[in-house]
């Protein structure tokens, strides 16, 4: 079998030429030489050939691919040719195989191996599989080293395969995979795809179907992947040849309806198609997409040139159920009487009764060619049969009610007599029990009667005699004083006796004194004297009474003032008495004044290398000259030149006796300056040479372990440009370089172009001179070798990290007298840490004062001496031996050794794996928020709210880079909502924790608020969402503030909210959560930032539900605005309100400071993730309608409404095009029900993704539904610190620097 349009050469003496023959239905066939161009044989050069001539008049302009689809000629069999002109063709013998896709030139093809010839092998198809190539007569592979999508281009085009499509010999279709089904022609006919398994068809495509040939048949017309027929309501001619036009038929078409090449199956997908006969494709039509049709309507269609008029009613009576009749170039179908026409060809019966012309008054019954008319219950059908009469069923001879009956319109009603009651089959009566049912009027018994009930009291009480239903107590008191000595007091129903005070009941009636003086002594601390009905306290000698009750000691020291009059004296007081004493560094002499004691007489007040200098009342040891004293004022230790800045040396500086020089580590040498230390370098470090000191030189980079130049291209002020300090040797590692004077690493935060990339020479090397008072920032940070040796060479005052995971970390040691030993954490605090960063040199663009310290031997306890306790510093220390601390041997433990972790700029890059003491916060949405989680032992956890205050949260915070803290804490409410106060089911917290977490949308979230039973979405009962369900907030102590909370935190406005106390809005149901609110109305949480009670502890009922009513955004007041068309409150459209009436605003001018007063004024200004909110132009939101008020607007952020902003009037400038939206962030997502909408992230969104920290990554925007990347072009600082404020963070540190 051949393939339509496959090309093959017949009766030549190679397979290079022959007579053309060309595939057509599955046959070969000729082609016939008329108007062929150069280079072929005509007239049957090769012979004559048979069968059908294909192909006549082909012209090609040769750089078509295939013959029959891209070069011109007549239609398939049609010609004016005999086979004597059939053409021959030769091609070159170094034929590149172009034709492969014939099999047996393919087969030929991979096993002719001539030098350079290629060939594809073991592939699914010949287009694929590994390629080899011919070398001297033998097949070998290529390796795939360095390889692009160019090679494989040269690959294909030897082959002669990157022409044609090769789908039409692939083993299997791919999804994706397209054909062209249906027509005679393989470069014409249906379109179809192959997806999920099976091929479909493309929307919009059309096929015929049930004619006699290609030409004719019922339309069918491709919709959502499957075919589907066109009614042939309004179907005509301009139709027809739009149809014939697209299916590649250059010819008028002749509509045909009425199925008139039969039904189709399936949907009727166009109706009512109305083509002007220009159109290119059926579905740009004018049609609709639903149809009032049936199948017996479908169109169809016969492409012909000439007009021929078919008399259809010939054929099937032209579908018509009942009458066909023809017409010129058409027909048209009617019913016989009594019948009408029921959409184009079918007939039905006329229902009098469904169109309304019968006569009946109600029931109607359509017949054969009449109806019949009938009454609904109750009713009786006249004499004339069509009026309906009520049936009087009261007067009938069987009464059908107990008591009484009472007739309806087509029913009746039975009624009882007083005192009874229908029952609930309508008819019977039974008595009515008023005291059961809660119907009488007595006070306090009923009893129930035929018909009736009465009264009566109970015992204390007595009945009205004015209503028989009231009930009186008897006030007892009345009577003899109800027996009692004193007071008589009435109760209902009773009454009891009362004493007046200082006297007690002795039984029910008497009274008599009380001695308070028995009982406790009367509250006396020393003396009780009873009296009658009370009693008095006094006191012993020395003492005096305070409050008549308490006896306290008199103190001289106050009243006397007997020491005061003598210098250095204090008085002491004493049980009833007082002592003169003297201030420390005085005595006491006996004429009892003090005098100055003289220190420096004592021995051993000073060390052996010190003088003691009295002073009035202390003494002072001096060093000599060439010493300094110790921090502990005792000891006099040498000045250690090389405690500053470890004296200049780039690596060891060796104190000596008045004096220091440096050194170098092994495998360096010193250079000249005695400073520095020549060797290998770390990517980045940089130096001087070639200066006529250490200040100044040629500067070179370090680059793969080698010393490299940086051309001077760029360079700004205050340095050397063309090779100054001579040139250099090696690479240029660096051209371009801009930096604006404030970073901190050259290579990493100044750009520049890309490593090695430059056009310069070492003539243009750049070199620098720095100030001779440099202080070493570059220190041994640019040296990784530098810190082993520095951790090693003990010097007086030098300290060390160990232990940690990278140099900026680990257990703190101190070299004291040349040896290492720890440093105790008793008192530390991340000022001390910050003073051990800074002398290590890691001081720059840290995150917190430059680190922050960990206890209890976080980093494993040391060995050997403690030498330091209790240290304090400053902050402004250069070294940590220069703060204050104590000596220590004996108070401290190892396991009291404390650990330093410095940040550094370049902390991310040696931060592979966490470091002990680390935090993160996890399981929520943003960043900024979450649980908190500490690395310990190998392994995150969490960490226990016991003691976790405002203080300590302040302190975390600040740790990961913020500035304060908003809320702590709220996880572990979450914890005691779900546990209660049970510790045991610790183990099922965190699983808890992220079943809440993931709560779907349809539940409520923790803490969330409702308005519930009020007249508008602004006002009702508060409900509060506990445990997934819905329940009330008691009103106790309630008030306003407590209102503009809940307004708050439901995203209305505070500004005159109020609340409605005992159950305004009704009673709720379910539990009573919260009792005892207090907020000072500033809050953002009900739950979590007002004070109240535990949870679901009351003593309230239902009754006291509480009710707020929140500012309606609906209202129209001058300047009040409102959020339209989001998807939430918080978001959408921004109206104001003017002059009563609703308007939008312009969108020219808007920054987020305008966004920020929006939400300001709608009460979402708490916690924004940027400024409040951000804004969206262009109508974001969907055009609005109405005038467009203001335009222009500037905003300070200050402002608390929007029209307190600079703004323009605008009445014709702007369109609603241009009307702005706002979006209000709201940062705290646990506090309202923000999370419960933010299911998917919203348009605009951003996040950083990649990276080891949530603070640095890729950055991502979430746009149409889908995350993507922002591209680096115009991307600078400025938008970098955008961005970041955008995620919460005050500025940034680097951008695009993984580009």
């Amino acid at each position: 079998d051949c393939d339509l349009g496959a090309l093959q050469l017949v009766n030549g003496s190679s397979m290079f030429e022959g007579r053309v023959e060309i595939c057509y239905n599955n046959t070969w066939g000729t082609i016939c030489d008329d108007n062929w161009s150069a280079y072929y044989y005509s007239n049957a050069y090769f012979g004559q050939g048979n069968g059908s001539i294909i192909l006549d008049n082909v012209r090609c302009d040769g750089t078509e691919a295939s013959l029959i689809q891209q070069c011109s000629h007549s239609l398939p069999l049609s010609h004016d040719c005999g086979h004597h002109d059939d053409v021959g063709v030769v091609c070159p013998s170094t034929r590149t195989f172009y034709n492969d896709f014939l099999f047996y030139f393919y087969y030929y093809a991979i096993d002719n191996c001539t030098h350079g010839s290629i060939r594809l092998v073991d592939g699914s198809y010949i287009g694929s599989g590994r390629l080899e190539i011919c070398i001297d007569n033998e097949w070998g592979t290529v390796c795939d080293n360095g390889w692009t999508n160019l090679n494989a281009q040269v690959v294909c085009k030897q082959l002669g395969q990157n022409r044609l499509n090769t789908t039409r010999i692939w083993n299997a279709p791919f999804p994706g995979m397209i054909r062209l089904q249906g027509a005679t022609f393989s470069s014409q006919g249906r379109v179809e795809i192959y997806c999920n398994g099976e091929w479909g068809c493309v929307s919009g495509t059309i096929r015929l179907v049930g004619g006699s040939n290609s030409m004719e048949g019922r339309v069918e017309v491709c919709i959502n992947g499957a075919y589907g027929t066109v009614c042939d309501d309004s179907w005509d001619s301009d139709d027809a040849t739009v149809v014939c036009r697209q299916l590649g038929h250059d010819t008028r078409g002749t509509a045909l309806p009425n199925a008139y090449f039969g039904q189709g199956t399936g949907n009727i997908v166009m109706d009512d198609v109305q083509c002007t006969g220009t159109e290119l494709f059926l579905v740009n039509c004018s049609h609709t997409s639903t149809s009032n049709c049936r199948h017996t309507e479908d169109a169809g269609v016969r492409c012909s040139s000439i007009t021929t008029h078919i008399n259809e009613c010939l054929s099937n009576n032209g579908g018509c159920e009942q009458v066909c009749t023809n017409t010129n170039g058409s027909f048209y179908c009617s019913c016989i009487p009594g019948y009408e026409l029921e959409g184009s060809i079918f007939c039905s019966e006329i229902d009098e009764c469904e169109q309304g012309t019968d006569s009946c008054t109600q029931q109607c019954t359509n017949t054969d060619g009449s109806y019949y008319c009938s009454c609904n219950i109750g009713y009786n059908l006249g004499s004339d049969n069509y009026t309906c009469i009520d049936d009087d069923e009261c007067s009938h001879s069987v009464f059908p009610c107990d008591h009484y009956c009472m007739n309806n319109e087509g029913s009746f009603d039975c009624g009882c007599m007083a005192g009874y009651t229908l029952s609930t089959n309508k008819i019977s009566c039974h008595d009515i029990n008023e005291c059961d049912m809660g119907n009488s009027t007595c006070f306090h018994t009923c009893i129930n009667t035929a018909g009736s009930y009465y009264c009566e009291c109970n015992s204390g009480y007595y009945l009205s005699r004015n209503d028989d239903y009231t009930c009186f107590d008897i006030n007892e008191c009345h009577d003899n004083n109800g027996g009692c000595s004193e007071t008589c007091r009435n109760t209902l129903g009773s009454h009891y006796c009362e004493c007046s005070e200082g006297y007690q009941l002795v039984d029910t009636k008497n009274c008599e004194d009380i001695n308070e003086c028995y009982y406790n002594n009367g509250d006396c601390n020393q003396n009780c004297t009873n009296t009658i009905g009370s009693y008095q306290c006094s006191c012993f000698a020395g003492y005096s009474l305070y409050n008549n009750t308490y006896c306290i000691d008199y103190n001289e020291c106050l009243q006397v003032d007997i020491c005061s009059s003598r210098s250095h004296t204090d008085c002491r007081n004493t049980e009833g008495s007082f002592v003169c004493t003297c201030q420390t560094g005085y005595n006491l002499t006996g004429d009892n004044t003090c005098e100055d004691v003289n220190e420096c007489l004592i021995e051993n007040k000073c060390a052996s290398d010190q003088y003691c200098e009295n002073n009035e009342g202390s003494f002072k040891c001096l060093c000599y000259s060439g010493y300094q004293l110790s921090s502990n004022d005792y000891n006099c230790t040498d000045i250690n030149e090389c405690s500053q800045y470890n004296g200049g040396c780039q690596h060891n500086c060796i104190n000596d006796i008045g004096s220091y020089h440096c050194t170098c580590n092994d495998g360096f040498t010193l250079s000249d300056d005695n400073f520095n230390c020549e060797g290998d370098c770390g990517l980045g470090a940089l130096q001087l040479v070639n200066g006529s000191s250490m200040f100044e030189g040629r500067v070179e980079i370090c680059y793969n372990n080698t010393w490299g130049t940086i051309c001077d291209d760029n360079w700004s002020a205050h340095y050397r440009s063309n090779a100054y300090y001579g040139q250099g040797n090696g690479s240029i590692v660096l051209d371009d370089v801009r930096c604006d004077g404030t970073e901190a690493l050259l290579i990493l935060q100044c750009s520049h172009s890309n490593l090695l990339t430059h056009n310069c020479g070492h003539h243009d090397d750049v070199g620098v001179v720095c100030p001779s008072t440099r202080i070493y920032y570059n220190g041994f940070l640019n040296y990784y070798y530098y810190y082993y040796y520095a951790i090693d060479n003990c010097t007086h005052g030098s300290i060390r990290l160990v232990e940690g995971s990278s140099i900026s970390s680990g257990r703190l040691e101190i070299c004291i007298d040349n040896e290492w030993g720890t440093v105790c954490d008793n008192g530390w605090t991340n000022i001390n840490a910050q003073v051990v960063c800074k002398q290590l040199g890691q001081n720059r663009l840290t995150l917190y004062q430059g680190g922050f310290f960990l206890s209890d031997a976080s980093y494993d306890k040391g060995s050997g001496r403690i030498f330091l306790d209790n240290v304090q510093c400053t902050g402004a220390e250069d070294t940590l031996i220069h703060c204050s601390y104590s000596s220590v041997e004996s108070s401290c433990e190892h396991h009291d050794d404390v650990s330093v972790f410095c940040f550094s700029e370049n902390t991310t890059r040696i931060w592979n794996a966490p470091f002990p003491g680390m935090i993160r916060l996890q399981g929520a949405t943003f960043s900024s928020q979450g649980r908190v989680e500490i690395y310990c032992n190998g392994e995150w956890g969490t960490l226990c709210n016991a003691g976790f205050d405002s203080l300590s949260a302040s302190t975390l915070c600040r740790q990961l880079g913020y500035d304060n803290y908003y809320i702590y804490n709220h996880l572990e409410l979450l914890k005691f909502l779900q546990h209660g106060d049970d510790d045991d089911d610790d183990d099922d917290d965190d699983e808890d924790e992220k079943r809440w977490l993931n709560k779907t949308a349809g539940d409520c979230g923790l803490g969330a608020l409702q308005l519930v039973n009020g007249s508008s979405m602004f006002e009702g009962r508060v409900e509060i969402c506990y445990n997934n369900t819905w329940g009330t907030i008691c009103d106790d102590n309630w008030s306003n503030a407590n209102a503009q909370v809940v307004c708050r935190q439901l995203g209305f406005s505070t500004i005159g909210a109020y609340y409605h106390s005992n159950a305004y809005y009704g009673q709720g149901n379910g539990s009573i959560i919260l009792d005892d609110v207090r907020c000072d109305g500033t809050e953002a949480s009900l739950i979590l930032q007002c004070s109240h009670s535990n949870l679901l502890s009351h003593n309230c009922g239902h009754h006291e539900d509480v009710g707020v009513v929140c500012p309606s955004t609906h209202n129209c007041t001058h300047g009040s605005i409102r959020l339209v068309d989001g998807s939430y409150i918080g978001v959408g459209r921004l109206e104001i309100c003017i002059d009563n009436e609703w308007g939008t605003v312009c969108d020219n001018g808007w920054t987020n400071l305008n966004a920020q007063v929006v939400c300001k004024q709608l009460g979402q200004n708490r916690l924004p993730l940027h400024q409040g909110g951000t804004f969206s132009g262009n109508a974001y939101y969907g055009k609005g309608s109405g005038r467009i008020f203001l335009d222009n607007l500037q905003c300070t952020g200050a402002e608390d409404t929007l029209i307190h902003c600079n703004y323009s009037s605008v009445e014709s400038s702007c369109e609603h095009d241009d009307d702005v939206g706002v979006f209000c962030l709201i940062e705290n997502l646990f506090v309202a029900d923000t999370t419960r909408i933010w299911n998917a992230p919203f348009p605009g969104m951003i996040r950083l993704q990649g990276a080891t920290f949530s603070s640095q990554g890729r950055v991502e925007v979430y746009c149409n539904g889908e995350w993507g990347t922002l591209c680096n072009a115009g991307f600078d600082s400025l938008r970098a610190s955008t961005l970041c404020r955008q995620l919460g963070y005050d500025t940034y540190d680097t951008y695009n620097h993984l580009e």
